[in-house]
């Protein structure tokens, strides 16, 4: 199941508040929408995503991006088909598709963050000295 490319339609964030040491850092991730495209001999599937990492009162981040996912013309029938009537999609494609935006969202995010002065969304390692 090939995934052929990622691109960003909107990257938005903005700093409103103070930041507080009991402040909460959620994320979230979503499938928007599906859409079929290309043409009759090779269609492809285009799914919009949608990645917000929220700090309490203090700011926001919100990133949309298309992911390309290509295959065989009948498996992409298939997918969209059933797209469109349950809503839902193969698990081994979901997890492929969620890894994907959630590494090339995760990486704008740090940036981002950093340029807004806004804590990272995920842990870093670090090193302690012995005492």
């Amino acid at each position: 199941m090939p995934i052929t490319g990622m691109y960003f339609k909107k990257i938005s964030g903005e700093k409103i508040g103070k930041l507080t040491p009991d402040m909460k850092i959620d994320s979230s991730l979503a499938i928007k929408e599906l859409s079929k495209e290309g043409t009759e001999e090779l269609p492809f599937l285009k799914f919009l995503f949608n990645f917000t990492v929220s700090y309490s009162e203090a700011g926001k981040l919100n990133f949309e991006a298309h992911i390309i996912f290509a295959d065989k013309k009948e498996e992409i029938e298939t997918l969209y088909k059933n797209y469109q009537k349950n809503k839902d999609l193969p698990t081994e494609l979901k997890t492929a598709l969620y890894n994907h935006a959630l590494y090339k969202c995760s990486l704008r995010a740090l940036s981002l963050s950093e340029d807004l002065g806004l804590p990272a969304h995920i842990k870093f390692p670090y090193v302690e000295s012995k005492k």
